[in-house]
């Protein structure tokens, strides 16, 4: 994984809808990612491949630390919980009545 780079050395072409498209996908992909590595935990997965455990399978085929793969794993659950607890709640941060609406 690369280090993303300083801010001063963004891409000036780049627009704020552009940035936020990239953040939007990352935000859903981690959660897909998560959803897939819970999936590979819960059935066994990993096994059908050879690895002995799923921390190995992580270690191993992903190039993870363990602690990483259930960090996902809970990231996604956790999303799938609010999502299903509090269907009518959105993603998105409301601040127009904040003091960083006006800035």
């Amino acid at each position: 994984m690369s280090l993303a780079p300083a801010p001063d050395a963004a891409p000036v072409a780049a627009d704020l809808a552009d940035l936020e498209a990239v953040i939007e996908r990352g935000l859903d992909a981690f959660v897909e990612v998560g959803n897939a590595l819970l999936v590979i935990k819960i059935d066994k997965k990993y096994q059908a491949a050879g690895y002995s455990t799923f921390e190995d399978y992580c270690q191993r085929r992903w190039n993870i630390a363990r602690s990483r793969g259930y960090q996902l794993v809970t990231a996604a659950a956790t999303v799938q919980a609010l999502a299903h607890a509090l269907p009518e709640m959105s993603t998105m941060v409301d601040i127009s009545g904040s003091a960083w609406a006006s800035a």
